[in-house]
């Protein structure tokens, strides 16, 4: 038996024998030998420079020799080949929509059944409220756009701080498209729907359709990104809590908020500045959110309930 090829039989045996004693049995002379007769039948000689220099020597002649149609189909092919192997480019915005659209199938069907019903109930309710001629400074639609922008994003991403946003964070999204993917998505559906919204309620007087819609997207857009922002603080459930709480206050002391009472209608005597102060902390938060989301892995904190509402 060749030399060297016992000598690096010895070191297999004991390099496993060295890191693991008496997990594995010494290798028998006979497997030895059966080894150095089985070894060469499955080992190639690498080509030496001759060989390559000959090889090309007797393929040179052939392409000499070769046909102009034999050239231009070998060209074709090796353009076919490499035109397979090249990426291709996308569009800019073909990007987005594959972040988009997968974000927006995990959300059920009834989850966006159940949106587009509330929506209807509140469009319902506005003749009715307007009937009690409660001075409350707002109406259903503006009440009703907050409180489905958070319970939407805390269900979108009721996963954060458990062990499935781990599993997540494997596939080949980055944390901030994971996020911002699923708010966008909501957001935008919501918009259009409570957009539809504003037109049938404003059909009969157009000029309140901009002074309607920015009532209640404000709201829409402040709510939504202060979940997120909490969201990465306490969780899902601590998120959630805490903006029902505050929609609540809201509601409740709207006379004393004076600038900060951010669900008001037209008929409220702080329309303009609430809807300036609610447009300024939306674009702080998102401000927040582009900072935290840039270059991190967004790690959520650990709950002991889990950390998300199933």
């Amino acid at each position: 038996m060749d030399e060297r090829l016992n000598s690096m039989l010895k070191e297999l045996q004991q390099d496993p024998a060295a890191e693991a004693p008496g997990t594995y049995e010494p290798w028998t002379s006979e497997e030895q030998q059966r080894l150095a007769v089985l070894l060469p039948r499955y080992t190639v000689a690498s080509p030496t420079r001759q060989m390559t220099a000959a090889l090309i020597d007797r393929v040179l002649p052939l392409l000499d020799d070769a046909s102009e149609a034999e050239k231009e189909l070998f060209d074709r092919q090796v353009a076919a080949v490499n035109q397979k192997d090249r990426v291709p480019e996308e569009r800019p915005t073909a990007g987005y929509w594959r972040v988009f659209i997968p974000q927006l199938q995990l959300l059920s069907v009834w989850f966006w059944i159940g949106s587009i019903l509330a929506i209807g109930i509140s469009i319902l309710g506005m003749e009715p409220f307007a009937a009690l001629a409660l001075p409350l400074h707002t109406n259903p639609v503006v009440l009703t756009a907050p409180l489905l922008s958070l319970g939407a994003v805390a269900y979108a991403c009721r996963s954060y701080g458990t062990p499935m946003y781990e599993l997540e964070l494997s596939f080949p999204l980055s944390p901030a498209q994971w996020v911002m993917g699923r708010v966008a998505a909501i957001l935008a559906c919501y918009i259009m729907l409570f957009s539809v919204a504003s037109l049938v309620l404003t059909w009969d007087d157009p000029a309140q359709i901009l002074p309607f819609t920015a009532s209640w997207l404000v709201p829409l857009c402040l709510y939504s990104a202060a979940t997120v922002v909490l969201l990465m603080r306490w969780g899902t459930m601590g998120a959630t809590v805490v903006m029902l709480l505050l929609w609540l206050g809201q509601t409740l002391l709207r006379e004393r908020l004076g600038p900060f009472f951010w669900l008001g209608d037209l008929s409220s005597p702080h329309f303009v500045s609430g809807k300036t102060t609610g447009s300024l902390l939306t674009l702080l938060a998102v401000i927040y959110l582009v900072y935290r989301l840039r270059g991190s892995r967004m790690d959520a904190p650990r709950l002991p309930t889990g950390g998300g509402v199933s």
